[in-house]
């Protein structure tokens, strides 16, 4: 179907959304089509984060439940995610996580890998972290030692929520200060849904100055002080890292990601000759990794030895 009949088929607000790999570059499209919107839309447009779903672009939000408590502090959530629990070990992490004031993703992200490992030591951790939490001023941090857990340091610092919220507010006030067109740039690596599209988008602002006919993205990523540069590449960075990360690691994956986590700088080159043998089969391996999660190893190799190098 011609692109004229499918467009006339949509309402208004669906003809400045609809988007199509065949006839639009569809970054461009995603920092353009705001532009058509009346004012306060655009508002809306701009400091939203936004989505392609097949040929539309659509907001992407939060979902809220009726009381505010997180989704995933519900009984019946935390049942599914940890079967292991039984329903009073759930009431009981559910209502320490609250008292904490582990609300946010990060805090039960961190929380629930170690309940994995040893649940009755990481609940014991949780009720003292909850009592501390309570007592805390929101500028004090509280220093929980779990010594025993791999990948973390010896302690590990929690500010009380309403802090964390103001660092979150910092950086959104900073956010919005941008020119609206910036704005849009900083948010369009999260529009890529593919590795492809996100390194097309990365590939053509890096070599922005020598395209004769540059795009709109281009001209404003152009126009970046060195600041704004550093913040959309780290953007790029960490949509990347979410794009390359399979849905499912080997165990050997998880295993190697370890080595290059606890890697420094006299043995970073040592871990990349090892991590090449394992590829090449010249190291066999029980459960070699796919070609997906290679990617993904070899990634977070290169982000380790940028850090070692800084």
């Amino acid at each position: 179907m011609a692109l004229e009949e499918k467009l006339k088929r949509l309402t208004r607000l669906g003809r400045i959304f609809y988007i199509s790999d065949e006839e639009e570059d569809i970054v461009d499209a995603v920092m353009s089509k705001g532009e058509k919107l009346p004012g306060w839309a655009r508002e809306m447009f701009e400091s939203a984060d936004y989505d392609v779903v097949g040929g539309v672009i659509v907001e992407r939000h939060e979902i809220l439940s009726y009381d505010n408590t997180p989704e995933r502090l519900r009984i019946s959530h935390i049942l599914y995610r940890h079967p292991y629990l039984n329903k009073e070990e759930a009431m009981r992490y559910r209502q320490l996580m609250l008292d904490a004031g582990f609300t946010y993703a990060g805090a039960i992200d961190f929380i629930e890998k170690h309940l994995k490992k040893d649940k009755d030591k990481t609940l014991r951790w949780l009720e003292k972290m909850a009592k501390e939490m309570k007592s805390l001023n929101p500028k004090d941090d509280y220093m929980g030692p779990i010594d025993e857990y791999e990948s973390i340091p010896p302690t590990y610092g929690f500010h009380k929520i309403d802090t964390m919220y103001k660092r979150y507010e910092e950086e959104k006030d900073w956010l919005k200060s941008q020119p609206h067109m910036v704005r849009r740039l900083f948010t369009t690596p999260k529009r890529c849904e593919t590795i492809e599209q996100l390194n097309k988008f990365m590939k053509k602002c890096y070599n922005a100055e020598r395209h004769e006919r540059k795009t709109r993205y281009q001209k404003v990523y152009l126009s970046l002080t060195k600041e704004q540069k550093a913040v959309f590449w780290t953007f790029c960075m960490i949509r990347k890292k979410e794009l390359l990360k399979p849905k499912y690691l080997k165990s050997t994956t998880k295993g190697l990601l370890k080595i290059i986590e606890d890697a420094n700088e006299h043995n970073i080159r040592q871990v990349k000759a090892k991590l090449y043998k394992i590829q090449k089969g010249i190291i066999k391996v029980k459960y070699p990794p796919s070609k997906a999660e290679w990617n993904y190893i070899w990634n977070i190799y290169k982000q380790k030895e940028h850090r070692l190098k800084m």
